[in-house]
């Protein structure tokens, strides 16, 4: 999910999903101003479990990918690698020291430095901003998600931090308690980008003018009567034989059910307010959920 505003600036597009767990996005400034950007999202199985023997060559292929894209402008790469590196590092740059907060490292975080070192990236985690550790569980605390990118690019990077999901929630203020709350955490990082000064110009003049401003506020009663709806989805999610297609159909009636939901919430509250007296008329309610569509 991209938000709006970088949508107005950049063009976003797949560039590759042909490895399983593993999907490419390019964005493209509209402008010129920027560089392209290249970001990866990916996951490496646990070495214990049953795809864990094809990791090896998941890693081969990510290196392709990564020689590949190279040129296309800054890369980030960020996803959960299953391996703890502790204090193992991927360059020999002594600037570039790196805070670890897990002493651990196994054979498989080993096999990862030796790939982030075939490849010339090196890990944020540690250097930008605020480490921590990316999995929190009964089991105990690890780090084994991480965001790499070229050694060129690391000076684009700022303000790394690692959000619990605990927090995440907190943050949304979701209502409720979550029957189940993951154990793997947030890792969030800003890239130093010129802004296109015309977009921002037509975003401030768009102020100044009488457009329905919606508030995204989950209300105590999203998607309560959704619970079906949402069991069937998670049914079908953990399909033993699914392809890519089918989960492509999942996220997009997810993102259906969601927008339904909100469209119906606040379609009604701007009702309640005109009918309590407000002033709002039924044009501003047909004007809100065409904005929606």
């Amino acid at each position: 999910m991209i938000k709006e505003t970088c949508l107005r600036q950049y063009e976003v597009e797949i560039l590759d999903d042909e490895v399983e767990d593993v999907l490419w996005i390019r964005m493209q400034d509209r402008s010129g101003v920027n560089d392209d950007l290249t970001v990866a999202v990916c996951y490496l199985p646990p070495e214990a479990s049953s795809h864990g023997g094809g990791v090896e060559s998941m890693l081969l292929s990510l290196a392709e990918q990564v020689e590949k894209y190279r040129s296309t402008g800054r890369m980030v790469i960020c996803g959960d690698f299953n391996r703890r590196c502790g204090g193992l590092l991927e360059t020999s740059k002594m600037e570039w020291g790196r805070q670890h907060m897990d002493e651990v490292k196994n054979a498989q975080g080993e096999a990862l430095i030796d790939f982030l070192k075939d490849t010339g990236l090196v890990i944020v985690n540690g250097r930008k901003g605020k480490d921590a550790f990316t999995c929190v569980s009964s089991r105990g605390r690890s780090v084994v998600d991480y965001c790499v990118v070229p050694a060129d690019c690391m000076e684009a990077i700022d303000n790394f931090r690692v959000v619990t999901m605990r927090e995440c929630i907190e943050e949304m203020r979701v209502r409720g308690e979550p029957r189940r709350i993951p154990d793997h955490s947030c890792l969030m990082w800003e890239i130093k980008t010129v802004v296109n000064e015309n977009l921002q110009s037509e975003e401030n003049g768009s102020e100044d003018r009488e457009v329905p401003r919606l508030r995204y506020e989950i209300p105590e009663n999203y998607l309560m009567e959704e619970v079906d709806s949402i069991d069937l989805l998670s049914k079908r999610l953990q399909g033993a034989h699914i392809s890519q297609e089918e989960m492509d159909y999942i996220y997009q009636d997810i993102v259906d059910m969601m927008k339904r939901n909100l469209k119906e919430v606040y379609s009604s509250e701007e009702r309640g307010r005109e009918e309590a007296g407000s002033g709002l008329v039924s044009q501003r309610v047909t004007e809100i959920e065409e904005s929606i569509q």
